[in-house]
């Protein structure tokens, strides 16, 4: 009896959870079942929004550059995604790495009215996505007599345009130690 219970509780759940999630893929559903995604707080209603309504027009670069102590400033360095093997496409975790820059990415590039010699908040400086890109550069190699790292965010809108480059997001210099053998 309770098993049977029970049983329907949990298909009860997944009925509710499914018809939940159908309905916030509709745009005009979504407003029905706006307060129940407003308590989802551990995001377990998905939406598949795929290439719509905002497909991705544009590439997303991640560059760095090193200053030694007299000034004297590197030219920028392109963070290289990871390529993968033709004998293998369905299996690459090093291109997680490329994937979670353009993720973080995101909270760099949302707000319109950021422009990048503005300087940044000493809340955004200390928030997750700042330090893991500024993390993840400062572990690359470093130029001789370095001290300084600067990162930086840029846009080119689409494959094969002439455009160039622009820049969405520049960090500050920040203090990096050489790894030394």
């Amino acid at each position: 009896m309770i098993t049977n219970i029970v049983s329907f509780l949990v298909i009860g759940v997944f009925v509710f959870w499914y018809g939940v999630s159908i309905c916030n893929q509709v745009p005009r559903w979504r407003k029905l079942i706006r307060r129940i995604i407003n308590f989802d707080i551990c995001s377990l209603v998905p939406i598949w929004t795929f290439f719509a309504p905002n497909p991705g027009r544009s590439d997303l670069y991640l560059l760095y550059r090193d200053r030694d102590p007299e000034g004297h400033v590197s030219s920028w360095r392109q963070v290289m995604p990871m390529r993968r093997r033709s004998w293998w496409k369905m299996w690459a975790p090093r291109r997680r790495i490329g994937k979670g820059i353009v993720d973080v990415s995101a909270n760099f590039t949302k707000d319109v009215n950021y422009l990048p010699h503005n300087p940044v908040s000493k809340k955004f400086v200390l928030g997750f996505p700042y330090l893991l890109l500024l993390n993840y550069v400062s572990c690359k190699p470093v130029s001789f007599h370095a001290e300084m790292r600067q990162f930086a965010l840029a846009k080119v809108n689409g494959y094969g345009t002439e455009e160039d480059p622009e820049v969405v997001f520049l960090s500050a210099f920040h203090m990096i130690k050489p790894i030394t053998p």
